[in-house]
């Protein structure tokens, strides 16, 4: 392939039609790997698409890939950059990869970038209920419509059950469509099978009143418990931080005011439903002080989550279990009162305080929670919507200010949160914030990557060079001992990455000014990659050699999935590392063997991969929504997007980009195969 690392538009001598194959495969398994992340549970947040089957298979397949391909990829590159370097020396490389990397980046941030903004933009909006009539596995929602009644004048009447989707009639407050649904016989006690929930339980939650009037004027069951241990009237008290919280998850605009009346309406009816019969408010009653016991007894609060929707009953509860009011999220180093300073949760934090939570806990980056306090508002907002946490800036300087009030109430140290606006350091932090967490590149960065990488070799041949030293390949790069000193390598700044929840293999860095573990992380592999460059003759790896190397890198994943992540951080960093160089010398071996010469349909396709990569994200993301609530298995939707998006894409390079401009601009000029015989005499 000859992509921004290649060492020539033309064909030479030493050619690696190998490694030219690999570096292509590696780019198309960058298409499998966006093409699956729909299927990761949770993901809608972060990605935009959540599909309705969504498994942990999924991840577990991303891991398999993501722990080598692109360390595979920066060691190829790096590989390359030295044998065009030797080829033609520093000014040839120079300009060969700004017109074969940074050009093409600059091109695709005006291009691919707004493309994939507006792709998830519109999956974002389009976040419709689309199934067949019957119930999907999840329930998916949508926004309401502020024209909805209007447009039911011109919508016939359901006739059968299977055209009423029932779910997002009670979201709409729809209670003529709810009527027809009970009418036809519809279940008026059904349950969503992921938070067990029922029809009752969803319009309580939502201060739907209409919904709620007609359901339990049905006589809808009262006594229904969820999955967190609660009947419908006990989600009256549900917090606005918590409701907000699941409604933004879910894709549903609710305004605080209006659930608030929502709410109340709903109350009045049960409460005169009560009057009409005394049993039923004593027998609530009760039951609300079981289920309280209940969740007393055995309820998994997740501290960090309650405290970042301001839940104070949950935090209450946490601690009357004995929950550690100083527990650590692994991820961050934060404590609990971390979260509740960084977000502006004054009801949470001065529960904590109260708890004993300890004031000067420092994270990972060595900060405290009064630290915090000061933290810029476009970095907050920033990690608050990743979090799907939707926070207002006054809110947040008001719940800090209160923060900061019963934190110099109980130590008499005084805090003074105005300094930042006046001094201006907040312009300057919010500098901070663009170069260092916004996400310019998306999935770019690995260009970013290389203008750098590039740059740097080129200073460190120049160096070397003015020093008289002699740039070569050692011996013992290419023997065993090699594992001896790259693994250990690679573990320092790995030690530092995959902290969140479930994470494998390197972190990836879109930012401007990437982390210093994950720039330092890639960049050995380049310079490996550099090193393993040699003059001698290319021997090829024998079966056994890379079978071995295959299967001791599966057997070294499946141990890495078996430690804990945090109580043995240096072994499973060490793990880790060997399964990222186990994997990419195991490759290697394995595509020396079979492509070892020039095959027509390996070589176009290694050609095209680097426009498939560039070009497919916002396709891929535009299949996912499309197909997010078919009700078919998850594999056949992820194969389809994969297939439809590569071989979409392959028609496009072969009639608008192989033999144009772009195609010139990001793999050279072709030359024909005769052409390309005589450069090579």
């Amino acid at each position: 392939m000859n992509s921004p690392e290649s060492p020539t538009a033309l064909v030479a001598d030493n050619r690696r039609h190998d490694l030219d194959a690999l570096r292509g495969f590696a780019m198309l398994l960058g298409i499998v790997l966006h093409a699956a992340m729909s299927f990761l549970p949770g993901i809608k947040p972060i990605w935009g698409v959540e599909d309705i089957y969504a498994s942990d298979a999924f991840g577990l397949v991303m891991h398999l890939i993501h722990g080598w391909r692109m360390q595979l990829f920066f060691f190829i590159s790096g590989f390359f950059t030295m044998m065009l370097w030797r080829k033609r020396g520093s000014n040839a490389l120079f300009v060969h990869r700004t017109k074969r990397i940074f050009l093409p980046l600059v091109v695709a941030m005006f291009t691919i970038t707004p493309a994939w903004m507006i792709a998830q933009g519109y999956a974002r909006s389009n976040d419709t209920w689309k199934t067949s009539g019957n119930l999907p596995t999840a329930p998916i929602y949508q926004k309401e419509n502020q024209d909805r009644e209007a447009a039911k004048i011109l919508i016939h009447t359901p006739q059968d059950l299977d055209e009423i989707n029932i779910w997002q009639a009670v979201f709409d407050d729809d209670a003529a469509t709810i009527g027809t649904y009970l009418k036809l016989g519809g279940d008026k006690n059904q349950v969503d099978p992921n938070s067990g929930s029922s029809l009752l339980h969803a319009a309580i939650f939502y201060g739907r009143v209409n919904a709620a009037a007609t359901l339990i004027e049905a006589e809808a069951d009262q006594s229904l418990l969820n999955n967190d241990g609660l009947k419908p009237a006990e989600l009256l008290g549900i917090d606005w931080g918590t409701t907000q919280f699941v409604a933004k998850l879910t894709g549903i605009d609710l305004k605080e005011e209006e659930l608030q009346r929502g709410r109340e309406a709903i109350t009045a009816i049960l409460e005169n439903q009560a009057d009409r019969d005394p049993s039923t408010s004593e027998e609530q009653d009760k039951s609300s002080q079981e289920i309280k016991l209940n969740m007393q007894a055995g309820e998994k609060i997740d501290i960090h989550a309650v405290v970042a929707a301001n839940d104070v009953e949950r935090v209450k509860l946490y601690l009357d279990q004995g929950g550690d009011v100083n527990l650590i999220d692994q991820s961050s180093g934060s404590t609990p009162l971390h979260t509740a300073a960084f977000f502006g949760k004054a009801d949470a934090a001065v529960v904590l305080i109260d708890g004993g939570a300890k004031l000067d806990a420092r994270n990972n980056d060595g900060q405290s929670p009064v630290d915090l306090l000061y933290a810029n508002w476009n970095i907050t907002n920033f990690i608050a919507s990743m979090m799907s946490l939707q926070i207002n800036q006054e809110d947040l300087k008001e719940g800090r200010q209160r923060i900061a009030a019963t934190i110099t109430e109980k130590t008499g140290r005084p805090i003074d949160l105005t300094e930042t606006d006046e001094t201006g350091d907040a312009g300057i932090e919010g500098l901070i914030f663009f170069l260092f967490y916004y996400p310019f590149f998306n999935h770019l960065w690995f260009l970013w990557f290389l203008c750098w990488f590039v740059l740097l070799f080129l200073l460190k041949v120049t160096i070397m060079q003015g020093l008289g030293m002699k740039i070569n390949s050692p011996s013992w790069l290419h023997t065993p001992a090699k594992y001896l000193i790259f693994i250990p390598m690679i573990t320092m700044p790995q030690y530092y990455m995959a902290r969140m929840p479930d994470a494998f293999g390197p972190d990836t860095s879109v930012s401007i000014i990437p982390p210093a573990a994950i720039f330092i992380y890639y960049l050995l592999f380049f310079f490996a990659g550099a090193a393993m460059f040699s003059d001698r003759p290319h021997k090829k790896s024998s079966v056994i050699e890379f079978t071995a190397l295959l299967l001791l890198g599966l057997i070294t994943f499946i141990a890495a999935m078996e430690t804990d992540a945090y109580a043995d951080r240096l072994l499973f960093s060490l793990l880790q590392s060997a399964y990222a160089w186990l994997m990419t010398f195991g490759m290697i071996g394995l595509f020396s063997h079979l492509f070892s010469k020039e095959r027509y349909w390996v070589r176009y396709l290694s050609d095209s991969s680097y426009w498939l990569y560039l070009a497919h994200l916002p396709l891929v993301l535009i299949l996912q929504d499309m197909m997010e609530n078919w009700e078919v298995p998850a594999a056949i939707k992820f194969l389809l997007i994969t297939v439809t998006c590569i071989v979409t894409l392959l028609i496009s390079y072969q009639l608008l980009v192989r033999n144009t401009f772009i195609g010139i601009l990001l793999n050279g000029k072709r030359y024909p195969p005769r052409k390309q015989q005589i450069a090579a005499e």
